[in-house]
């Protein structure tokens, strides 16, 4: 039973810095339509620009090449409600993880697959999201934070 515990929790330390780790970087780009950012915990993107229908974002593994899984996490704040058009691009792995969605970073839900394109062999995944006025995430997967882990131990 020691060992068992001893194992758990060495992975949910583990899995805490890992976490702690991804919301480093507070990247950030902006339209006259809507900010995206990723400056939150458990947040990633690798690149970002303003488009004319929305943004572009660039998708780097964490780390290549021992995982190259192409995760994902950002935040849309809107300026005006509407369409907004997102287009992702992955420069090793193809696109994994269906997008989910929330607004508070807690309860998600699948986007809508007839939302979702992917292209040229899932190196290029578009979004199309509705946007209302309050801000709301896009992730690969539930966000499993700090706080998370801690509760689960």
């Amino acid at each position: 039973m020691g060992m068992i515990r001893m194992g758990r929790a060495a992975l949910v330390a583990l899995a805490a810095a890992t976490v702690a780790f991804l919301g480093d970087a507070a990247l950030a780009c902006e339209s006259d339509r809507a900010i995206l950012d990723a400056d939150f915990e458990g947040a990633r993107m690798s690149a970002c620009r303003a488009t004319r229908s929305g943004f572009a974002i660039a998708i780097e593994p964490e780390n290549s090449p021992v995982n190259p899984s192409p995760w994902y996490a950002f935040r849309v704040t809107p300026k005006k409600p509407g369409t907004i058009k997102i287009v992702m691009r992955y420069s090793q792995a193809a696109h994994r993880y269906r997008p989910k969605r929330s607004e508070d970073a807690e309860n998600w839900r699948l986007v809508d697959p007839g939302r979702v394109r992917v292209r040229n062999k899932g190196k290029r995944v578009a979004l199309r999201l509705e946007m209302g006025t309050a801000p709301f995430f896009v992730a690969g997967q539930e966000l499993l934070l700090t706080a998370d882990y801690r509760a689960w131990i």
